[in-house]
Formats: structure tokens, C-alpha cells, sequence
């Protein structure tokens, strides 16, 4: 139960000091009027021509967000290995937290097995719908 208490007291503190510097910057934040020289656009000290928002191609975000994914995943990938190497070791999953448990091979071989079929299906879907070509 004192962990708990612990948890939710950092909880109340992160959420205090975030509530306290949006206030001290409302506080102490400089406003000014809004202009129509304060909305033009600076182009190095110079007046700006042409227009000035341009239109970025979605496919730029497509290909994070599918980095971002992929990235992740690998991410997960290493500490799935080395909970995978031990059980084939000692055919325990040792923590630093709990007692060691028995767990045979085969299943966190088959925990494995759906987290690449997952990544697999994923980057296959990607490509099916043309997420991947480059237009």
C-alpha cells in the first residue's frame, strides 16, 4: 500500500509543478496587440513575396509514422531475447523484483512467434497499400 502512496504523492507533485509553471507563465508572460505586421511572415529582414505556406506531401509522415512503428518494435525485440535466452538457460525468468519463475521454452517461443507475425502482418499491410511507393 505505501507504494501506492508513493506513486500517487509523485503523481500530485509532476502534476503541481507542471500546473505551477502554466501559471507563473501567465504571470509573468509579455503580451503585446495583435497586428497585421505582427502576423507577416520574416524572411531575413526583408518584405516577403509570394506566399508563404507551402504544402508538405503527407507521404513525409506516412514514412515516420511507419519508422516510428518498425523502430519500436525493435525496441521491444531485445529484452523479449534476453527473457528468451535465459528460459533456454536455466528454464527460469529471473527478476531482480520477484521470485524466479519456471517457464518452459516453448512458450515464450510462441509469445515470439506472435509478436514477428504482428510485425510481419504489419509491414505487409504497409505495403499492400502502397505505403511504401514513393508517388
Amino acid at each position: 500500500m505505501e507504494a501506492y502512496i508513493a506513486i500517487a504523492a509523485y503523481c500530485f507533485v509532476g502534476l503541481l509543478f507542471v500546473g505551477g509553471a502554466l501559471v507563473a507563465s501567465k504571470l509573468v508572460a509579455f503580451t503585446s496587440e495583435n497586428t497585421d505586421v505582427k502576423g507577416q511572415p520574416y524572411e531575413c529582414g526583408i518584405e516577403a513575396f509570394g506566399d508563404s505556406r507551402i504544402r508538405f506531401k503527407i507521404g513525409y509522415f506516412i514514412y515516420a509514422l511507419i519508422f516510428l512503428v518498425f523502430d519500436v518494435e525493435s525496441l521491444f525485440l531485445y529484452p523479449c531475447m534476453r527473457i528468451f535466452k535465459q528460459v533456454v538457460e536455466t528454464g527460469k525468468v529471473v527478476s531482480q523484483f520477484s521470485q524466479p519463475i519456471e517457464i518452459a521454452p516453448i512458450v515464450i517461443f510462441m509469445e515470439l512467434s506472435v509478436f514477428f507475425f504482428v510485425l510481419i502482418f504489419g509491414l505487409i499491410y504497409a505495403w499492400r497499400k502502397g505505403a511504401l511507393k514513393w508517388e
